[in-house]
């Protein structure tokens, strides 16, 4: 009898184990099905910003002046003109003038040795250097309206 109630038990240790098992097999399917749910939701919103921020862009072309609106839950959103000077290093035109390949002078190391040779001054990198503005639109979030901070005007004492 006592064989046969540790057998019994033993069953239904087993029994038990799986029905765990398949237990958090289910669960973790779940938990996938509503992970890749929620990372196709993330990649279509990411594409419908991305459509939206254009379509800001292209509107705040036409209009050109700083705008700002007031969310719901009271932010303001801020779009303007963003200018940034960039200096660009012409490969191109110093491969030419090296007598040299673009892609020899691709890596910071071929820069040096070159230097190190007598090939390649600072006046060289110099001359292909150029500034270049670059315009763009930024759209920015604060707690107060920008446009009025600069017509503030402070008290006398």
């Amino acid at each position: 009898m006592e064989a046969a109630a540790i057998k019994y038990e033993e069953h239904t240790q087993v029994d038990k184990e799986l029905f765990n098992q398949q237990v958090t097999k289910s669960k973790l399917e779940r938990a996938l099905l509503q992970l890749h749910h929620k990372q196709q939701q993330r990649k279509d919103l990411g594409d419908e910003i991305k459509a939206l921020k254009e379509e800001v862009h292209d509107l705040f072309l036409e209009v050109e002046s700083p705008i700002v609106v007031q969310s719901e839950d009271g932010t303001y959103i801020c779009v303007q003109e963003k200018v940034v000077e960039k200096d660009v290093f012409d490969k191109g035109g110093l491969a030419l003038e090296l007598n040299m390949d673009k892609k020899e002078i691709s890596k910071p190391w071929d820069y040096s040795f070159l230097t190190y040779k007598g090939k390649l001054t600072p006046k060289m990198i110099a001359k292909h250097t150029h500034s270049q503005s670059l315009k763009s639109v930024k759209i920015s979030r604060t707690k107060r309206n920008p446009l009025e901070k600069a017509n503030k005007k402070f008290k006398k004492k």
